[in-house]
């Protein structure tokens, strides 16, 4: 279990600095969103300690910017977006445009 919790996280990175030279190109570090996951047949606080996870690993270096959960939320009250459940692919988008980003990072957690 704990090896596929730790693959994925190795691909969703790998995926996201291989994006990277597309948002560079309008600014000097993209700016990333990084979404509550959904859970399925786990426990659903692993939606949250995995988003928070995946969120140091990216900022860790200091290559790109990362979006709060805090502006997330913030934007999603004032949006009408569902909180803390799954979003659709269209409101992710909104949601990223809304926020600045130019890459959004949202999954799912399953047992």
């Amino acid at each position: 279990m704990k090896s596929k919790w730790l693959y994925f996280l190795s691909l969703a990175t790998l995926a996201l600095m291989a994006s990277a030279p597309v948002a560079r190109a309008a600014s000097a570090r993209p700016v990333v969103a990084v979404l509550y996951f959904e859970t399925e047949g786990c426990k659903s606080y692993l939606s949250s300690v995995t988003a928070r996870y995946l969120m140091t690993a990216v900022a860790y270096k200091g290559t790109y910017e990362v979006v709060t959960p805090e502006k997330i939320d913030k934007v999603m009250e004032g949006s009408g977006i569902a909180e803390g459940g799954a979003i659709s692919s269209a409101e992710a988008i909104k949601l990223g445009k809304q926020v600045g980003a130019a890459v959004i990072c949202r999954g799912k957690v399953s047992r």
